[in-house]
């Protein structure tokens, strides 16, 4: 498989239910997440044998309950724009704001003031997360939590352009068209309510993780 003479092929893969979203924050179902963990990378990810390393940031430090990482200078969106820190920054504070409703926002509740956000008592931008520049982004834990890198490994905290979310008018992760890749694979095609319903993944060129 890793031949040249297969570097066209196709490979079908069969999933149990139909998607209703790839948007990260909201998928839920087994089907939207493993499309989502091919579409989309994380500041962390598992390699071939399950240990975590970096995917979107290219070095990371842990000190004092407060991540500092540093992301790939390399690491741009489908539409050619680089992947910056704010696109985290903006996808963390969506991700434990109420009205998203997503289902694993409680992974994220170790961060500073993410439960009380969730819960209505706090702003969203009073969460312990900050891009002091494109390319460095903090985040400030409330307490210790030993699963916290694993969860930067998942969906609920892959990136997202507040620019795209925006123009999307609330079609953000719905079609193909309204969403954008950052991972080793992007969505093409998705034919949502055809009878010959189908999703297609094409490799990313411009993924270089």
């Amino acid at each position: 498989g890793c031949g040249s003479r297969y570097q066209d092929a196709i490979i079908y893969f069969e999933i149990p239910e139909r998607p209703s979203t790839l948007d990260p924050q909201t998928a839920s179902t087994d089907s939207e997440l493993v499309i989502v963990s091919n579409i989309f990378e994380g500041l962390l990810r598992k390699n071939a044998g399950g240990a975590i390393v970096c995917g979107v940031c290219e070095s990371f430090e842990y000190e004092n309950l407060t991540y500092t990482f540093k992301l790939r200078e390399d690491a741009v969106w489908s539409n050619e724009e680089p992947l910056a820190a704010d696109d985290f920054v903006f996808a963390l504070r969506r991700a434990v704001t109420p009205s998203t409703k997503a289902p694993f926002a409680s992974r994220l509740f170790c961060i500073e003031n993410a439960e009380s956000i969730y819960t209505g008592k706090a702003s969203p931008d009073s969460l312990g997360v900050s891009a002091p520049d494109s390319r460095t982004l903090i985040i400030k834990l409330a307490y210790e939590d030993k699963d916290f890198e694993e969860t930067l490994t998942t969906s609920v905290a892959m990136p997202c352009n507040e620019k795209f979310f925006t123009e999307s008018g609330g079609k953000y992760g719905l079609t193909a068209e309204y969403t954008l890749s950052c991972g080793s694979y992007e969505l093409t095609k998705w034919n949502r309510e055809s009878e010959t319903f189908g999703i297609r993944l094409y490799s990313n060129s411009l993924y270089k993780g």
